[in-house]
């Protein structure tokens, strides 16, 4: 007996350790636990909750977002191709964009007025105020305390989730881009783009304006190549977006100009490439500087949007909202000072709460024979039932004319995105498994659980007792 009970328990933890070991995971701990079980930091956080972030090298935190997989966070690795949901402009391994550099409030995947961007090796991600399990993107990394302007937390602390797919790096068997498949392709996880594209177009990709990366061919397949960087970078002579300089490009080079410190002559430079403060001005030749001028209501100066009652001769309208009790600037000291406090403006329309969802299923007789599965999914859209068609035309702004001729309130025009499709990914062995949580650990406990009773009976012979009474009666 003691040797059944024995067998049957190392049964259940083979079955516990197998689905735990399998899993490619993301979790919220301190750096030190984080280096210690050999993982990859991807984010600095002030806490383990309720934080402030910063980019992966910075070293101000002690916490730290940690994942199990993937090559660790190399620089530039943002990737080039546009993401599969969000579309242009997007990288398709963003998690969330950052404020700053470090002390940086958040914003989710697809808004793109943050300089920072937090990416990671094979992670597509999405935000959702659902269940990861429940979407197309099934494994939890972060939650948010808002859209944008956020605090972050782990998985579920806030209603707004950050819920990603993962791409394996199939370490010893991706050489070339040439070993992706076409859902690989764009995401290059392994990065081997960069020793490909040198090799077959002689070119530099560590250059600035330059990046390698793997596209996919209908003739040749998955091949490397590399394309022009947007101008938005720190070293090209062009002020990009989040810059105030860059090089030889400046705004001004008088010192006593634009209201810098209240500085009165000099000659300003720009930071260079590299520097902790790479690409804003530089007033180390300046004099007569006085930094507490900034933010003092007395003018507006270089970097302030307003600075106590100077608005700039903006309004509310400027925001495309109504007047209300009026536009507002932030006060010294205040997280945000001197930039524009709209929450005392009106929207123009009294917009319902609540949007919508998108209702989808999916269907497959793929075997996985080829080691892959291919699957498709039907998608249809349910408005709220708060948020009622009209028949504006045109519609306001914020609607969007739907397919039954009616305008619903979509800022984000998400009803757009629900739509059906096929999709090929490496089967179940490659991926995470979300049946490991905590209600499948408890059925397995009850099986096991049953299967232990059944022998005990049968040995006994209780177990054909009980099915002969059953007959007699």
């Amino acid at each position: 007996m003691k040797k059944r009970v024995l067998g049957l328990f190392m049964i259940l933890v083979l079955i516990l350790f197998l689905g735990i070991a399998s899993a490619e995971t993301c979790y919220v701990d301190t750096k030190e636990n984080c280096l210690n079980n050999g993982d990859h930091v991807v984010l600095g956080l002030s806490a383990s909750t309720n934080a402030h972030g910063e980019l992966h090298d910075e070293g101000n935190y002690n916490y730290a977002l940690c994942c199990d997989f993937g090559n660790g966070v190399q620089l530039n690795e943002c990737s080039l191709t546009d993401h599969a949901i969000y579309g242009a402009g997007i990288s398709s391994n963003k998690l969330i964009g950052l404020s700053s550099k470090t002390n940086a409030h958040a914003q989710r995947v697809q808004d793109i007025t943050y300089d920072e961007d937090v990416c990671y090796n094979g992670l597509t991600c999405v935000d959702t105020e659902g269940n990861c399990a429940e979407e197309d993107y099934s494994v939890g990394i972060l939650s948010l305390s808002g859209t944008t302007n956020a605090h972050i937390g782990a998985y579920q602390d806030y209603s707004r989730n950050i819920c990603c797919n993962i791409i394996s790096c199939r370490i010893g068997e991706v050489a070339s881009c040439g070993d992706y498949n076409e859902n690989e392709c764009g995401f290059d996880p392994c990065g081997v783009a960069s020793d490909d594209a040198k090799e077959t177009y002689d070119i530099d990709c560590s250059s600035n304006s330059k990046a390698c990366y793997c596209e996919w061919s209908e003739v040749d397949g998955c091949i490397s190549g590399w394309r022009e960087i947007f101008s938005d970078y720190c070293g090209n002579n062009e002020i990009g977006s989040g810059e105030k300089c860059d090089g030889t490009d400046m705004p001004f080079t008088d010192c006593s100009s634009g209201n810098i410190d209240d500085c009165t002559a000099g000659t300003l430079s720009c930071y260079a490439p590299g520097h902790e403060n790479e690409c804003t001005l530089n007033i180390e030749s300046c004099t007569g500087c006085n930094p507490a001028g900034l933010c003092d209501g007395a003018e507006i100066n270089l970097g302030e949007t307003c600075d106590g009652t100077l608005l700039n001769s903006k309004t509310c309208a400027d925001f495309n909202l109504n007047e209300g009790t009026g536009l507002a600037c932030y006060a010294t000291g205040t997280e945000n000072e001197c930039t524009f406090d709209t929450t005392g403006c009106a929207p123009l329309v009294d917009y319902p709460s609540t949007i919508g969802k998108c209702v989808s299923s999916k269907s497959t007789d793929d075997t996985c024979e080829d080691g892959l599965m291919s699957y498709t999914w039907t998608a249809e859209w349910e408005w709220d039932e708060g948020n009622e068609g009209t028949t504006d035309d045109p519609c306001k702004v914020n609607y969007v004319l739907y397919k039954d001729g009616k305008c619903y309130y979509d800022p984000d025009e998400a009803s757009k995105k629900c739509v059906g499709g096929s999709k090929t990914v490496p089967c179940p062995a490659q991926i995470q498994m979300p049946f490991f949580d905590y209600y499948g650990i408890v059925v397995t406990i009850i099986v096991v659980a049953f299967i232990y009773v059944f022998f005990i009976l049968k040995k006994k012979g209780k177990f054909k007792k009980l099915l002969g009474k059953k007959k007699k009666k």
